[in-house]
């Protein structure tokens, strides 16, 4: 039957190599061992997360003098948690809706469902060649409500501006489209709609979240939608677009709002075709992302 000191001594070659190596090499004696048990189990419970206390806790052992030396700091959890938001929202044009929050992890936080992986080999493959400071294309990401598009997305995001560093912004369209308006005809925004407009076209990374779901009119199309895609095409930033339409049922949505006049339809077509032909430009492709809806299965 082994004694405490073999106990002890048997936990710490399985938590700290270095530290029984020292042990040994320090022949630091059964009764220096029995002597600091109190200490030594602290120590592995440490590791074995068997008390909740000492996760507030950094424990840290050593030897001097053939003596343990034991030491702690406390964990400032919070406050590596705000220099960690602090980070990732300064790397984000405008501030996520209430709803989401810059800490989702695109590695902790998705569940990698069946329907999911064309969506996380795809958008891994992307992370992958920003990593190596490679620009690429983006997605259009279709599904029916509450699958998860918009949730991956500002993981995906939340990657971009933590670990890449680069400049990123997620827009919800159909609130965007409205505020942008009300801007213009009050210009009491804190951020300008020339900002709005400068920052949608130059982010490094931009999602667009359900688009096909504005009221949209020509104007839209003309003088803001199409000016995005044009610079964000020519510039090769990257883009994804989230909707509940497919890219052809989003095409199908802008020819309904053209008006009856035959000059018009005409003119207003080939707008159109120009849009959806720069959207296409931006993108590897599409991918329609089936599944439960999460917003009943977390209600």
């Amino acid at each position: 039957m082994k004694n405490n000191s073999e106990y002890l001594l048997e936990k710490i070659e399985k938590i700290d190599k270095n530290l029984f190596l020292e042990i040994q090499k320090n022949n630091i004696s059964e009764q220096e061992i029995l002597k600091n048990q109190n200490i030594l189990l602290k120590y592995i419970d440490q590791y074995e997360e068997k008390n909740d206390n000492l996760k507030k806790y950094n424990l840290n052992l050593s030897i001097e003098n053939q003596q343990f030396v034991f030491n702690f700091s406390i964990k400032d959890v919070d406050r590596n948690k705000e220099l960690i938001i602090s980070k990732i929202s300064g790397n984000y044009y405008f501030s996520l809706p209430d709803k989401y929050n810059y800490l989702i992890d695109i590695d902790k936080d998705i569940y990698w469902t069946k329907e999911r992986i064309v969506l996380q080999k795809n958008l891994f493959e992307i992370l992958n060649k920003l990593k190596n400071k490679k620009r690429g294309k983006g997605l259009w990401i279709s599904g029916d409500f509450g699958v998860g598009k918009s949730y991956i997305m500002i993981a995906f995001l939340n990657f971009v501006a933590k670990n890449l560093n680069l400049k990123v912004a997620y827009i919800f369209w159909p609130d965007f489209i409205i505020d942008y308006q009300n801007n213009i005809s009050s210009n009491t925004s804190e951020i300008s709609s020339a900002q709005k407009f400068n920052y949608l076209k130059n982010a490094e990374v931009l999602v667009i979240d359900d688009i096909g779901a504005e009221k949209s009119n020509s104007w839209i199309r003309n003088n803001f939608l199409l000016p995005i895609v044009n610079h964000r095409l020519e510039a090769n930033k990257l883009t994804f677009f989230v909707s509940n339409y497919s890219l052809k049922q989003y095409q199908m949505i802008l020819k309904n709002e053209i008006g009856n006049k035959k000059q018009q339809d005409l003119f207003e077509n080939k707008n159109i075709m120009r849009i959806i032909e720069r959207i296409k430009g931006l993108l590897y492709g599409e991918i329609i992302l089936k599944g439960k809806n999460y917003r009943d299965f977390i209600n």
